[in-house]
Parts: C-alpha cells; sequence; structure tokens
C-alpha cells in the first residue's frame, strides 16, 4: 500500500513538474503515440541481438502495434468521454490539441460536462472560509474543555514565548490573506469561464 501511495506521489510530482515547465501531458501523450511505433524495430533489434527467436520477434509485433495505439488512445483523458478536469481557460480557449479534439468529438457534451465541474468547483471554492471557520470554532471550543477539565494542561507563557506566538499569528495572518486573495482570483476566473460556456451553450 505504502509503494502505491510513494508511486502516485511521483507521478504527482512529475505531473506538477511538467505543468511547472509549460509541457502538456496531452503532448507527451501525442510524443508516445509517434515514438512507440519508431521505438518497436530498435525494440526488435535488441532482442534480436540477445538471440530471441525471429518468429517470436514478428509474433510480438504482429501483436503489439495494433493493440499499441488503441490503448495509448483510451489512457488519454479526454478522448473516450469529457475530461474529468476543468481544461478551458478564462479567455474560452481549450489549451492542448487532444483536448481539442475532445471538443471535436463531444461537442456540447464537452462544455456541459465542464459547466458542472466549474460549477461544483465555485462552490467548493466559495465553501472555504465558512469550512475554515467551523473547524476553528470546533477546535477552540475543544480546546475550551480541556483546559476547564485540566487547568494544569493551559500553557504558561513567559514573555518572550508570548511575543514568539504573536508574531507566528501575524505571520499566519499574512499567509491567510494572500491565500485569501489567490482563492478570489480563482473564484473570478472560474466565474469568467462559466459565463462563457453559459453563453456558448445559450447560443446554439
Amino acid at each position: 500500500m505504502d509503494n502505491e501511495s510513494d508511486k502516485l506521489s511521483l507521478l504527482g510530482k512529475l505531473k506538477l513538474f511538467l505543468a511547472a515547465l509549460g509541457v502538456s501531458l496531452n503532448f507527451i501523450y501525442l510524443l508516445v503515440i509517434i515514438a512507440f511505433p519508431l521505438s518497436i524495430p530498435i525494440i526488435f533489434f535488441v532482442l534480436a541481438a540477445l538471440g530471441v527467436s525471429l518468429k517470436l520477434i514478428f509474433l510480438l509485433a504482429i501483436f503489439i502495434f495494433p493493440v499499441s495505439i488503441p490503448i495509448i488512445f483510451f489512457l488519454n483523458d479526454g478522448l473516450f468521454s469529457p475530461p474529468k478536469e476543468i481544461v478551458v481557460n478564462s479567455n474560452g480557449e481549450i489549451p492542448g490539441l487532444l483536448r481539442r479534439l475532445s471538443e471535436k468529438i463531444h461537442g456540447d457534451k464537452f462544455w456541459e460536462s465542464q459547466l458542472t465541474k466549474i460549477r461544483n468547483e465555485i462552490i467548493k471554492e466559495e465553501s472555504i472560509p465558512f469550512e475554515q471557520a467551523k473547524r476553528k470554532q470546533e477546535s477552540e471550543e475543544m480546546m475550551k474543555k480541556v483546559y476547564a477539565e485540566n487547568p494544569s494542561l493551559r500553557p504558561k507563557l513567559t514573555l518572550a514565548e508570548k511575543l514568539r506566538r504573536r508574531a507566528d499569528e501575524l505571520e499566519k495572518k499574512e499567509s491567510e490573506r494572500h491565500i485569501e486573495k489567490l482563492r478570489q482570483e480563482r473564484i473570478k476566473n472560474l466565474n469568467e469561464i462559466k459565463q462563457f460556456i453559459e453563453r456558448k451553450l445559450g447560443s446554439r
């Protein structure tokens, strides 16, 4: 189980790294689709050099080549069903060749799926302050109860510790303001995409 988590973590890090470089995963899929058939002769040459039977190599070639392309396409998100994530940007553009192909294949279903995902994401983003306030209140109430039942557990801070705690609180508030700004920007961005899609679907 831990190994699977590590693998997923590595895949997540790889995606973030590629995204930071501006590399589209769909572009990578396209490269794989092109490169895989080209690499087959090299693989078979290596197998032959290792003494693998030519008959077995030909059988592998007959089996692998037709099967490989559909598998790669099947694994790609967006071709056989609308993408599972939000892929439209605030300008109404669809970055990535295969994602644009997905829009051509699925038509209105693509846009309806995107609209549903965006609406859900807006609800999620807008609920964050309420969820945070709720958790904070629950935590404070729990600590009050603990200290009421066990007064000796209440920390006795020195002046230096109080000053340090105050500095930490100020730093935390500054961080929260930055996160809140990003959240508001994301909501604005999502609303722009939502309005674009609603206009697009409404005009049909």
